[in-house]
């Protein structure tokens, strides 16, 4: 299916110039973002295609705007003094980015608007990385990973599920809303998942994100078809080329999400304890009929002081691990690819 279609309508062609300059850098994942800078196009469009969501700005609103078939309307607030009621309003000057991320969360959250469901273009692979000793630097190596598949030229969603993931911290963020968030909507709007995603979703190294959970005891509430409802929607309804998991017990579908990975990286230590760990994971996976995932599986471990250049996550890619993740990376290209 194509993707859904987002009209912004302005008589501000300095404006809808600052969109569309924004809109060459960065796309909202499944979204067609068009600009008009007349009612009278935006309702010549809507007669070709289907419009799910269109902004419009105060001083551009007429009242014809009924003739226009779209789901839902939002008003681009300027000054609050035009009196226009009956539609939701959303303030003109911020920032792009944050504009169409309150857009499209406010869409999500309205019940009254039901989003046609869609089916990825790409198809999306899972990776998953997990260490039964809980290795610390397997949180790092894998946003490394990340990096270096977004280097490459791929559209990466990365999800850590950490118990502690220190990210707020550690980034330099603060965080509205985060992952469990996205998953209520896996439970109540599962059609407008990707509509949340992109509205609560952060970047780093163009690495997409969605914040980790701020209280592990909500990642340990989620059940396991709630797992599997989220997966299918990033796996068949969205447009990256990657989905990479970093994976703990703490997860009710820790064993589901191994199943559906196209690769999963182990990571363990050199002690004679982690190398234990590793196989009684193993033994747990054959015992289970498992061992596709083993056949799916690296183990891999770090280079001593990994972690001498490895505390700037927005460069990862560019430290000795990213180049570590890329030689690892290149040197199973040739089977993962295929």
């Amino acid at each position: 299916m194509k993707d859904k279609k987002l009209v912004i309508c302005d008589s501000d062609n300095e404006y809808l110039s600052v969109v569309q300059a924004y809109l060459q850098k960065r796309k909202p994942v499944g979204y067609e973002v068009m600009v008009c800078n007349s009612i009278d196009k935006v309702i010549a469009a809507s007669k070709e295609i289907d419009i799910e969501i269109l902004l419009i700005g105060e001083s551009t609103y007429v009242d014809n705007i009924n003739d226009i078939s779209v789901q839902k309307i939002f008003i681009l607030q300027e000054n609050g003094m035009c009196g226009i009621k009956g539609y939701s309003a959303v303030s003109k000057y911020q920032s792009i980015e944050n504009l169409i991320s309150t857009v499209l969360d406010e869409f999500a959250r309205d019940e009254e608007c039901n989003s046609r469901l869609r089916r990825g273009k790409k198809n999306t692979k899972l990776v998953t990385f997990y260490s039964p000793d809980r290795h610390r630097g397997l949180m790092t190596s894998a946003l490394a990973y990340s990096e270096v598949l977004t280097d490459m030229g791929n559209k990466v969603l990365f999800l850590n599920l950490e118990a502690f993931s220190g990210f707020e911290e550690i980034l330099g963020q603060s965080y509205e809303s985060d992952i469990t968030d996205f998953m209520y909507f896996a439970l109540r709007f599962s059609d407008k998942l990707m509509f949340k995603l992109e509205a609560i979703k952060h970047t780093v190294h163009g690495v997409d994100y969605l914040p980790p959970a701020n209280d592990f005891a909500d990642i340990m509430g989620i059940g396991e078809s709630e797992w599997r409802m989220m997966f299918d929607a990033l796996l068949f309804g969205s447009e990256y080329d990657y989905v990479v998991v970093v994976l703990t017990e703490a997860n009710q579908g820790f064993y589901h999400i191994l199943e559906r990975s196209d690769r999963v990286l182990n990571l363990i230590g050199e002690t004679s304890q982690s190398q234990a760990k590793i196989r009684q994971y193993e033994k747990i996976l054959r015992t289970r009929d498992m061992s596709k995932v083993l056949e799916n599986s690296i183990i891999y471990g770090l280079f001593k002081d990994w972690d001498r250049d490895s505390t700037n996550l927005h460069s990862l890619s560019g430290a000795a691990i990213g180049g570590f993740m890329r030689q690892l990376l290149a040197q199973d290209m040739e089977r993962y690819m295929g």
